[in-house]
């Protein structure tokens, strides 16, 4: 009997040694999640977002944002809540790759990602990253940030919030009711 407990015991024991080297080697397969970008919000006043065929700059004076070159459309605070909440801060996951010569497969190169520029108050460079569109995944991008080769897949959508189109930043004024023309006498 006490042969069999050994037996049992030693088997137990190989097994748990199985399943912590398992748990141990399936570590590199977890997706970490990471920042995709480091800004600092307070230190952004203007930012372009540009796609092949469209661009819009949305800059701020003192706390108020404004579409530059367009005097029609009072900006919409939820488009721009949205761009500093969603956008600024994704995260990047899974490498996808870090070959240059694939950014077009991944639409983060220059001529057919939408590209992202964030300046500071005196215009300088802050940050640009170039977000592409996967064909087969729609609940991700692509991420590309200027300095890095690397291409990532982002932990959400955010196609949705860069559209360079002045009427998602943008609507007009509400009318002001005409001035009541009657005369009293």
């Amino acid at each position: 009997m006490a042969k069999n407990l050994q037996i049992a015991l030693g088997v137990v024991i190989l097994l748990l040694a199985v399943y912590m080297l398992n748990q141990n080697s399936q570590k590199q397969y977890t997706a970490t999640e990471t920042a995709a970008l480091d800004i600092d919000l307070n230190k952004i006043f203007s930012f372009t977002i540009s796609d092949p065929t469209n661009s819009i700059t949305i800059s701020r004076i003192d706390t108020t944002w404004e579409i530059v070159d367009n005097d029609t459309l009072n900006i919409k605070q939820q488009s721009i809540d949205t761009f500093l909440e969603k956008v600024l801060s994704v995260k990047k996951g899974t490498l996808i790759s870090k070959n240059k010569e694939k950014w077009g497969i991944y639409s983060v190169h220059d001529t057919n990602a939408t590209h992202i520029s964030i300046f500071d108050k005196e215009n300088n460079s802050i940050n640009k990253f170039y977000i592409g569109q996967s064909k087969s995944n729609y609940a991700n991008n692509y991420i590309r940030t200027e300095n890095d080769d690397n291409v990532y897949l982002t932990s959400e959508n955010i196609s949705y919030y860069l559209r360079p189109v002045a009427t998602y930043w943008g609507e007009k004024p509400p009318q002001l009711a005409p001035m009541d023309s009657t005369v009293t006498e």
